[in-house]
């Protein structure tokens, strides 16, 4: 595998927080500026310890003497209805499975193919709500909808227009309008990769009624030959639609969430001021062995010449992407990669910063597994050693701090 290294500025040290801040520096207020609604934290977290428990509630259910029931790979983006049903999203079979409350096997939403109630490719599972599911189909850019039954509704298709870009997500708005989410981020080696997000907001007739576009991100990438990938980054842009709050937009380098309505107004900004902790000489030093101790290469050569210009910085001063939930409740992930030579792999994966829907920053929490939050669950995927199957864990989320106000799920 070709080996190749690009230019960077910034360098995420791999490290989560145990809770060092100083809950009685924290400051939260609410305030308006030039129109825009500021919800600002200051000095820390309101809690400093772990905010939540993941409590076991059950493995779903599968019948190996039914193909159909069996989990191939599923994919982020898992979902729970009203009534505690989960629905999985999968590819090698590409679908939409549903299981009921208690974890077992009901039927799949839709199918393969491109005709009414199909897709193409990959399904992506956008919302599950009042008895409604709603399925992105990004090789037609078609949205499609169907009763949680299974039965199919109706679809709507982008526009020709629409259709030329990669779209990543495509909405439908309470109002009937449209939003199509794309981003855009050209790799060339020995360059910069600039990333950005593009939000197009359009009519019922998919006429462009505004557009969101965030600013250009620097980011680097390498990888050595049989290795994992080396990341070098401030954070790439990320962006989440709820038809109660808003669009959602980060751009990872810096700690600003930034909540439009949908005729692309800023509307409010959540924003954090907090001071991003040293990084310690022992890492910076552990980094440079790590380069020195390199097999000689043009990578080698061309880290050795980059490193007195590299600023090491804090991770918490960035975040990868966001979630926001049902609830309101954002979920902020700190970044998932840094330069990875001293550090474990996916150490900092699972670690979120956790905000109220009046966008107050409360604290940090880890997952016991990567997954999906959703009504107030932890949707995890895990290979059982055992059978080989995939299975799939759901987990409560509870607050373990008093006054913490978090709802407690199903």
């Amino acid at each position: 595998m070709q080996r190749f290294l690009l230019p960077v500025l910034t360098l995420l040290i791999v490290a989560c927080s145990g809770g060092g801040e100083d809950p009685a520096a924290h400051s939260f207020r609410v305030y308006t500026e030039n129109g825009v609604r500021i919800a600002e934290t200051t000095g820390g977290p309101k809690y400093s310890s772990e905010l939540f428990a993941y409590e076991h509630v059950l493995t779903l259910e599968q019948d190996p003497r039914r193909e159909g029931s069996l989990l191939g790979r599923p994919l982020s983006g898992s979902l729970m209805d009203e009534d505690g049903a989960i629905y999985i999203r999968e590819m090698a079979p590409n679908r939409i499975a549903c299981f009921d409350a208690e974890g077992k096997y009901s039927h799949d939403i839709g199918q393969g193919g491109q005709g009414p109630g199909e897709y193409s490719g990959q399904p992506e599972l956008l919302s599950v709500r009042n008895g409604i599911v709603t399925i992105f189909d990004r090789t037609l850019a078609r949205i499609s909808r169907f009763r949680t039954d299974g039965t199919f509704l109706e679809s709507h298709t982008a526009s020709y227009l629409t259709r030329r870009f990669s779209l990543e997500e495509f909405h439908r708005t309470p109002e009937g309008n449209f939003i199509g989410f794309e981003t855009i981020s050209p790799r060339r080696i020995n360059e910069h990769i600039y990333s950005h997000k593009i939000i197009t907001i359009l009519s019922a007739d998919f006429d462009t009624l505004a557009q969101i576009e965030t600013e250009r991100v620097k980011g680097m990438y390498g990888r050595e030959d049989g290795g994992h990938a080396y990341r070098f980054f401030n954070g790439y842009p990320d962006a989440v639609y709820h038809p109660e709050y808003g669009i959602y937009v980060t751009i990872g380098e810096e700690p600003v969430i930034r909540i439009y309505n949908l005729l692309g107004s800023l509307q409010s900004l959540i924003r954090l001021d907090i001071p991003p902790e040293k990084v310690s000489s022992n890492e910076i030093a552990a980094f440079r062995r790590a380069i020195h101790g390199m097999e000689e290469s043009p990578v080698k050569t061309d880290m050795l010449d980059r490193l007195p210009d590299i600023t090491f910085c804090d991770p918490k001063a960035y975040w990868d992407d966001i979630m926001v939930e049902e609830n309101g409740y954002i979920w902020a992930s700190l970044p998932t990669y840094g330069y990875q030579f001293w550090t474990q792999p996916g150490e900092m994966e699972h670690c979120y910063r956790i905000f109220s829907p009046e966008g107050e920053y409360l604290g940090e929490t880890t997952l016991p597994h990567r997954g999906s939050i959703s009504r107030g669950h932890l949707i995890t995927f895990d290979v059982n050693d055992e059978t080989q199957l995939i299975e799939c864990d759901i987990y409560r989320i509870r607050p373990v701090l008093e006054g913490l106000l978090y709802p407690e799920g199903n």
